[in-house]
């Protein structure tokens, strides 16, 4: 197990409920979280636990699972957004 030496908190637009209510392009999703993706892999592998929000219709490709270290908070709506950003 590592230690986490800090709890960092990324938050990405698109994926992480920017475009609730919106149509969401899949070009912009693909991109939003291969950008999330690839930030959140280099905070875990730096030693640091990541927490983010995301979109319901937003998938990130970890291969088999998310990583340890990984936390990811579901939004639906524009009131659960408001709160989880608030609270993270």
């Amino acid at each position: 197990m590592i230690l986490r030496t800090m709890r960092v908190f990324v938050f990405e637009h698109v994926s992480g409920g920017g475009m609730i209510g919106s149509v969401m392009p899949r070009a912009l999703a693909q991109q939003g979280s291969a950008m999330l993706r690839a930030l959140a892999v280099e905070l875990l592998a730096a030693g640091h636990a990541v927490t983010t929000l995301l979109e319901r219709r937003t998938r990130i490709d970890w291969g088999k699972a998310a990583p340890d270290g990984f936390d990811a908070r579901h939004v639906d709506d524009a009131q659960t957004l408001a709160q989880a950003f608030s609270e993270s």
